[in-house]
């Protein structure tokens, strides 16, 4: 077979492997007298002689295949680049180590993600060798890999993220904390041992330069459900980058020195144990940290206060002026009461998630928390430039919580994916004993929220009875709504209240598509009555410029003949549909 020359080469014609098998054939001429019927002293010369040829072929062949592997146009590329796109694939494929003991010998454990990429050739490996920050995000799992990472990492700020499971050591973490001085995001979660946990306490409380984000769960568990309290001088008081701070399930004051940090704009404290603070204490906390610009408390708040308790510096609401995402998860009275001493933007989206355990009495479950959402969603009180309008409204039953959420902006158009963006007010009621989505609690959520502004409706609830007069009642000032969406026993009647024809308005005047969601329709000859209130609607309100049906229990002969009725049928062709239950 012939080779192709080189440009610039003269043109020659040889065998693929002559050049090779001609060399190979020199080197060997010396050991031509030597056999197996040799002395053994000659046998071992020779042996050690082809040994050493061997791993000299396989430097060659190394060499060839390094310099092969540099000649695709990827290559080109600066190491600096081909080093960012590593970082890309570093996001979307970190390095992942087993952390129990048992599993560190066993390399089916061992995800080594991104790392893969670095040992597809040298000028690939080098690329990535010579990019500190590549390494500077590891698991904290084998003490051994981590010496490495942090000599390959040189100076730059550490990313830390640590999860103790199974009987792993702390040998890692040790090494991580030692390098607290150029840590810029700590993640701490797992149960320590005890001879461990003094340890790591002493690391904690050394300087943070470099820190921006801190998250750290408690490390120990100590008797009755309470847990090690978080060091008073936590990182030595100095966190001069500090911006987010996260602590979970550690004993936790209010007058730590931490949170007092001028710089700390998102805050998190998750089901603190032991002893809960007074609202005045929390009060006093939040009043050094203005610049919040996100909150979070879970189980975190104590039972109301009297109002003769509160202090005269307290008499008035506390103003966190940055806040634009606040996030609160107690029992119900309490949630309220905290929400009643603090004032903050009507643009930032508020996440509630009310417990009803302790409360007796469905109506009063509900009703602590009502005149907060009016005050979120009316206009009273406000500028008219602070005013942020609901314009889709969502309520499920999906039990045992019941679900409001509600949006200031929405696309008519994008109906798919609104239900997954963030929502402004998003309210959760639940109980482990009684079941909070009845419908005086939908009744309450809806009427204490100004819905004139409101362009889409989407209601699950599919075990709730809502009559047409009910419809009426939440809903009738309503007129702007474009898109509504109804589920199970609601959407019949609700078919049946947009054909209702009362003296003083229309309902839903300007709703265009409609959405029947779990509806049987075989039952009681829903069917012609369907068919006759969308009749009825087009005689004084015109056509439905769309309805679709999904998971209907129906016939295509019937959803065919509804096309005189719409103007459009969009159907999942599902005829045995799912339907639920109808609470008695």
């Amino acid at each position: 077979m012939e080779v192709e020359s080189l440009p610039g080469e003269p043109q020659r014609v040889c065998q693929k492997s002559e050049t090779w098998l001609s060399l190979s054939r020199t080197r060997l001429e010396t050991l031509s007298t030597i056999s197996a019927s040799s002395d053994p002293e000659s046998i071992e010369r020779a042996r050690a002689f082809l040994e050493r040829e061997i791993q000299d072929v396989y430097s060659a062949a190394a060499a060839l295949r390094s310099r092969r592997n540099m000649i695709p146009r990827i290559n080109r590329l600066p190491p600096e680049v081909l080093a960012q796109v590593f970082a890309w694939l570093q996001v979307d494929d970190p390095l992942q180590f087993n952390s129990s003991r048992h599993h560190q010998l066993d390399m089916r454990q061992r995800n080594i993600g991104w790392v893969r990429a670095s040992h597809v050739c040298r000028f690939w490996r080098q690329a990535a060798l010579e990019y500190p920050a590549l390494w500077s995000t590891m698991p904290l799992t084998l003490s051994k890999w981590m010496k490495e990472a942090f000599v390959r990492s040189k100076e730059a700020p550490l990313v830390l993220r640590y999860v103790r499971s199974g009987a792993a050591g702390d040998e890692s973490l040790f090494l991580a904390l030692a390098e607290l001085r150029r840590i810029k995001v700590l993640d701490l979660n797992g149960v320590a041992s005890e001879e461990s946990l003094e340890l790591i306490h002493d690391y904690l409380v050394q300087p943070a330069p470099l820190l921006e984000t801190a998250k750290l769960a408690c490390l120990r568990v100590l008797r009755y459900g309470d847990a090690e309290p978080i060091p008073d001088n936590l990182f030595g008081g100095y966190t001069p980058r500090l911006l987010s701070l996260i602590l979970s399930h550690y004993q936790i004051s209010w007058q730590l020195p931490i949170l007092r940090s001028r710089t700390l704009v998102h805050l998190e404290i998750r089901r603190p144990s032991g002893r809960r603070p007074t609202m005045i204490e929390i009060l006093a906390g939040l009043q050094n940290l203005p610049q919040l610009d996100t909150l979070a408390l879970e189980r975190a708040l104590p039972t109301p206060l009297q109002e003769d308790e509160v202090p005269q510096e307290f008499a008035h609401q506390l103003n966190l002026p940055n806040l634009t995402l606040l996030t609160v998860i107690d029992e119900v009275h309490s949630c309220a009461h905290f929400l009643s001493r603090i004032v903050f933007p009507r643009a930032a989206r508020v996440n509630l998630h009310c417990k009803c355990d302790t409360v007796e009495g469905g109506a009063d479950k509900v009703s602590a928390i009502l005149p907060f959402i009016t005050a979120q969603t009316y206009p009273y009180g406000v500028m008219p430039d602070d005013y942020r309008p609901i314009h889709a409204l969502l309520i499920s039953d999906s039990r045992p919580d019941l679900t409001l959420r509600a949006w200031d902006t929405v696309d008519i158009d994008d109906i798919q994916r609104y239900a997954f963006r963030p929502a402004k007010l998003s309210v959760v009621l639940s109980s482990t004993h009684t079941n909070p989505a009845t419908l005086d609690g939908v009744v309450d959520l809806c009427t204490s929220m100004h819905l004139q502004d409101l362009k889409m409706l989407d209601i699950h609830v599919p075990s709730i009875r809502i009559t047409v007069e009910e419809w009426a009642r939440l809903f009738g000032e309503a007129k702007q709504v474009v898109r509504a969406s109804v589920s199970g026993f609601a959407a019949g009647t609700f078919v049946q209240y947009l054909a209702a024809q009362p003296l003083s308005y229309i309902p839903f005047p300007k709703l265009q598509i409609l959405t029947l969601k779990n509806v049987d329709f075989q039952k009681d000859n829903w069917h012609e009555e369907c068919a006759k209130y969308l009749t009825e609607r087009n005689a004084h309100c015109g056509q439905l410029r769309q309805l679709r049906l999904e998971c209907c229990k129906t016939t295509k002969e019937w959803v065919d003949s509804l096309g005189r009725e719409v103007g459009e049928i969009i159907w999942d062709e599902d005829t045995k549909g799912t339907i639920y239950q109808i609470d008695s």
